[in-house]
């Protein structure tokens, strides 16, 4: 097994032409290397913040996202995630992973065959094992845990929504919409606070947060994933949250009106810790 020290988004190519790579947005591929069996490729993925101290335990490594090029039409891929965490309840039920190809199918469907779920006796974790049959040669084929929601996508939907949507405080009917970067990541990476709530009664001089330090953004951030039984992936806090967290949120909340979305998708979070 290597070692998993390597970034998350990572390019590995095989002296049979075959090319695995996950060095893209939301991507997770840590590490890959040819299995045992004809045309099988083992997988690691990469933990949050893989390589620092605040990495998360190998246990939770559900993510994974990478693409694929250089099979041959009829090839039977076989895929094992070494490292995968404990879901045996979803592949129970038939969970699949999603693939999506450049020829065959352009958007993500879950692939054909179910997963084989296997939890190691020895305690070294379990493994997730499936296959895919290649279609076209050298296709161009990514491999998603589910359904992909990156980063790109978010920001490309919410500048959407900020060229169309227009406030009107004077309709007490209307929806107002205010988006504001609330912190950015060590990549730079913008994390927004989206504001939504009726524009009954509203005053724009209540959603300023400038006067706002960091670390009173970063405590509220941790409050609100504690109280809605989100894991951080820094900070070390227990799930239950503690009554000035609880009285925190309630600040915030009873300050900026009622519906506070902070839009922290994970995307912002894989691309930020891997």
């Amino acid at each position: 097994m290597p070692t998993i020290r390597t970034p998350a988004h990572t390019i590995v190519e095989f002296s049979n032409g075959v090319k695995f790579s996950s060095q893209f947005d939301n991507g997770n591929m840590a590490a890959c290397e040819m299995g045992n069996k004809k045309d099988e490729y083992k997988i690691w993925t990469a933990p949050d913040c893989a390589g620092t101290e605040y990495e998360r335990s190998a246990k939770v490594n559900a993510w994974f996202y990478f693409n694929v090029t250089g099979l041959s039409e009829g090839t039977i891929l076989k895929i094992c995630i070494v490292n995968a965490s404990n879901h045996s309840g979803l592949y129970k039920h038939d969970m699949r992973p999603v693939y999506k190809s450049n020829t065959t199918n352009q958007k993500f469907t879950r692939i054909k065959n179910s997963v084989k779920y296997i939890k190691h006796d020895d305690g070294s974790g379990s493994s997730i094992h499936f296959e895919h049959r290649i279609e076209v040669n050298n296709d161009h084929i990514s491999f998603a845990f589910t359904y992909p929601y990156t980063y790109t996508q978010v920001q490309n939907e919410l500048n959407v929504i900020d060229a169309n949507h227009k406030n009107n405080l004077y309709d007490p009917n209307s929806i107002y919409y205010n988006r504001e970067t609330l912190i950015k990541t060590q990549d730079s990476l913008i994390v927004d606070l989206l504001t939504i709530t009726a524009s009954n009664g509203a005053d724009i001089s209540d959603w300023d947060i400038s006067n706002i330090n960091e670390n009173e953004i970063n405590n509220a951030i941790n409050a609100v994933c504690n109280i809605s039984g989100v894991d951080t992936d820094s900070s070390g806090m227990s799930t239950a949250p503690t009554s000035d967290q609880v009285n925190l949120v309630n600040k915030i909340r009873g300050k900026w009106g009622l519906c506070i979305c902070i839009c922290i998708c994970i995307s912002v979070f894989l691309s930020t810790c891997l």
